[in-house]
């Protein structure tokens, strides 16, 4: 899975953590379109509450399914801790560290330290020599360009 689509999920299932309400409308709207699609026999009438209960069930088992599992908790970047614990004696070493928890992320000597580029070669961060002062471009600093990103 890309980290395009990876970061698109985390954004909603952020979303959904930080506003319960959100989420609801969500599986409120799912529901409706899975009870939407239903026929009732003329003998089934009386059970339409128990059948939009059970469209709220997968609702919620849908949103699940999408948006709130598979996520281990590592982000789909590196963080300026994980940037800061790379052992920078060797280029092959941090490289080496990188391609086991970020593969396509690579790093590079610089004029006064090392920067790191994304997989698609755009600096992502630069480590001074003096004390691993990371910075990092605005363009990664949350999740907010995951959503932006699958539009491009």
């Amino acid at each position: 899975m890309s980290n395009k689509i990876k970061n698109a999920r985390r954004v909603m299932k952020d979303a959904f953590a930080e506003d319960p309400d959100f989420r609801h409308g969500y599986q409120a709207n799912i529901a409706m379109a899975i009870y939407d699609k239903l026929e009732f026999s003329p003998y089934a009438i009386s059970r339409k509450p128990v059948y939009l209960e059970k469209c709220n069930e997968a609702a919620d088992s849908i949103i699940k399914l999408i948006f709130e599992s598979g996520f281990d908790d590592k982000p789909a970047t590196p963080t300026l801790e994980f940037i800061n614990s790379l052992l920078f004696e060797t280029i092959p070493a941090a490289q080496a560290m990188l391609n086991a928890e970020y593969p396509g992320y690579t790093v590079d000597l610089a004029n006064d330290g090392h920067i790191i580029y994304d997989p698609k070669q755009v600096p992502y961060a630069s480590i001074s020599s003096k004390g691993h002062i990371v910075k990092k471009t605005g363009k990664f600093d949350n999740y907010d360009h995951a959503l932006k990103d699958l539009l491009d």
